[in-house]
């Protein structure tokens, strides 16, 4: 069995990774124009993001706390879109209010992701 604190520094250790390589793709598609050329590029970015957060929250919370988890992470999802819109970032796109629905649905199913990931491998 592992120690306790190993448990809780692996999801920290798997976020980080995460949130590299969404970094480092994000960069990529900014210069070569992704987000323009290919509109579905921005699925899996939000899905890598929620997945990333998700991870980052798994590192203080267990099965117990599955809806804390959540609530938690439609908080961030809610917040980011927030940002989004404040920083005027999406909302010159047609059908702004359908592709906000749509990237919050994307973050919250990477986070649903990295739950079953964690719930397979860290808490069984």
């Amino acid at each position: 069995m592992l120690p306790y604190n190993y448990m809780h520094r692996k999801p920290l250790y798997i976020s980080l990774v995460l949130a590299a390589l969404l970094l480092v793709l994000h960069l990529y598609a900014l210069h070569m124009f992704l987000y323009w050329h290919h509109r579905w590029f921005d699925i899996p970015m939000h899905i890598l993001g929620g997945a990333a957060i998700g991870a980052f929250l798994l590192a203080f919370f267990s099965t117990r706390h599955a809806k804390f988890y959540f609530f938690c992470m439609a908080l961030v999802v809610v917040g980011w879109e927030v940002f989004e819109y404040i920083g005027h970032i999406s909302t010159a796109q047609p059908n702004y209010w359908f592709d906000t629905a749509k990237d919050m649905v994307d973050g919250l199913i990477g986070a649903a992701v990295s739950f079953y990931f964690a719930r397979r491998s860290l808490w069984h």
